[in-house]
């Protein structure tokens, strides 16, 4: 069975490593999968690497910046995608797919498509849009629930996206949190985590997201400040892409607060593991994580995470069992950081826990027979 997907952008930020890791593990059950993306970015060679099918079609999607949306913008994307789908669909019809899956909701040409050919859509809701991102839909909610309502299959990858993205949504739901690794890797993990845990090393935190004023790590930075205040010996590990007006003030307030020689900005990683092998938890101080990747990321390397305490932070991160949970600012921060650093008996049922909850929910396997079963019952 051939399944066409298609996603908005072309980088390798959450939405798309999850893409992947979902068509390498419905490859296991049989499934062709070819990805179809508006244009070249860091997503195609990694997708050469993953010896994984894609063409490069031009298509817009469909949603805007709040700052800039207008209904004549809106318009003009619209009129040039119904000019473009004559064409898509003579390039996907020859792949002959059973399904059109749709990996954003930024995106709503493949439900086109999907009605042009006749066969069943798929429609992956992976972020709020305005909380998150300051994305709203093209033509407003209405329409958007309208599209939504035309799928055969909407998955959200959270319990609060479906409360506050999907409320209005009358097609078939489900919610599958996303895979983050394969079961390969379980044993690898444990042996990165116990040689980490028995090391001497300053406690090391560390915060991988988008560098944006949405993420907060200006947060983590006046944490960091507070700790050393307190002389408590602390690292903190910045992991993002800086080269935007926030990544440069976060270097320099770092330089104002003094931590300079506690914070390590790494810029963008490939690999998130990478750091999180070498660190002992994960910050997260994002208010609208939709599902929170990165904290089902630590917790699959056998750290906890101290995040805030709201939407999918709070769905992932049970306070005290597998992590922390804070709520005000970067001093209520700090006291949870303080905290892990000094009950060495706490921070250690964390990490056992953190492990036990990513290995019971986040494996690739997990991910995917949940999403083949859906494909399955509405191809029968």
């Amino acid at each position: 069975m051939t399944i066409v997907f298609f996603t908005h952008y072309s980088n390798l930020h959450g939405a798309n490593k999850s893409l992947i890791e979902l068509v390498l593990g419905l490859k296991e059950h049989g499934i062709r999968a070819v990805i179809f993306c508006p244009f070249d970015g860091p997503l195609i060679p990694e997708l050469k690497t993953k010896n994984i099918e894609y063409q490069i079609f031009p298509f817009l999607n469909s949603t805007s910046n709040i700052k800039a949306a207008n209904h004549f913008k809106s318009l003009q994307k619209l009129l040039i995608n119904l000019i473009l789908l004559p064409k898509l669909y003579l390039t996907v019809r020859k792949f002959k797919p059973k399904i059109i899956y749709t990996n954003s909701s930024c995106l709503n040409i493949g439900l086109a498509l999907a009605k042009l050919m006749r066969i069943p859509h798929f429609w992956h809701i992976r972020e709020f849009g305005k909380l998150d991102y300051d994305l709203v839909p093209d033509f407003g909610n209405c329409f958007f629930n309208f599209c939504l309502n035309q799928s055969d299959q909407v998955i959200a990858i959270s319990d609060c996206i479906k409360q506050h993205v999907l409320s209005k949504v009358k097609a078939k739901l489900a919610v599958i949190w996303n895979g983050v690794f394969s079961d390969n890797s379980i044993e690898l993990f444990k042996e990165n985590r116990k040689a980490r845990m028995e090391s001497q090393d300053v406690f090391t935190f560390c915060i991988l997201s988008q560098i944006s004023k949405n993420k907060f790590q200006e947060e983590a930075l006046r944490a960091i400040a507070i700790l050393k205040s307190k002389k408590i010996a602390s690292r903190l590990i910045i992991v993002g892409n800086l080269e935007n007006h926030y990544g440069e003030y976060l270097q320099s307030l770092a330089v104002q607060l003094r931590i300079q020689d506690s914070v390590d900005f790494f810029g963008f990683v490939h690999d998130p593991y990478q750091v999180l092998f070498n660190a002992d938890a994960l910050i997260t101080c994002s208010r609208y994580e939709a599902m929170g990747r990165v904290s089902a990321e630590a917790m699959a390397s056998g750290i906890p995470v101290v995040g805030f305490n709201s939407y999918g932070t709070s769905e992932l991160v049970k306070d005290h069992f597998n992590g922390l949970l804070y709520t005000g600012n970067e001093v209520d921060l700090a006291k949870k950081m303080i905290q892990i650093i000094e009950d060495r008996e706490l921070y250690f049922k964390l990490a056992t826990q953190a492990a036990e909850t990513a290995n019971e929910n986040f494996t690739r396997e997990i991910y995917s027979q949940k999403i083949f079963n859906l494909i399955s019952d509405s191809v029968r």
